[in-house]
């Protein structure tokens, strides 16, 4: 089983430009708890993430709203799932990154999917 496999649709996506507001809307109308930050909303390569802990740790310190996401998002580096990562991979960066999602990239690192935590218990439930 890979991530390709177990894979959903593909994520929110958001630009290091975009405000860190804007980011906190978007996971309140999706009801989520992360969102991936490309490059270019064209080519999807991914560049960070931003997690609902990113943004409550950011108005605790006092960073604006208003402000780029790109000021307090995560880097790539431990955040992304490759399309041919097997599942015991998989769970090993959840346990690494604990975040209840991640993105899947292709060879380019651009966006195809996101698997969650849940995903991972359906695969196992099944």
């Amino acid at each position: 089983m890979t991530a390709k496999d177990l894979m959903g649709k593909i994520p929110a996506c958001l630009t290091g430009t975009d405000k860190i507001v804007d980011a906190a809307r978007l996971m309140k109308e999706r009801g989520i708890g992360s969102i991936a930050i490309v490059a270019s909303l064209d080519r999807l390569e991914i560049i960070g993430i931003i997690t609902d802990r990113d943004i409550v740790n950011a108005v605790a310190d006092g960073i604006c709203g208003d402000s780029q996401i790109s000021a307090i998002m995560s880097g790539v580096a431990p955040f992304a799932i490759v399309e041919c990562d097997d599942i015991i991979t998989i769970i090993n960066m959840f346990i690494s990154s604990q975040v209840r999602c991640l993105p899947v990239v292709d060879e380019n690192r651009c966006v195809v999917g996101v698997i969650s935590i849940y995903d991972i218990c359906d695969y196992f439930i099944r």
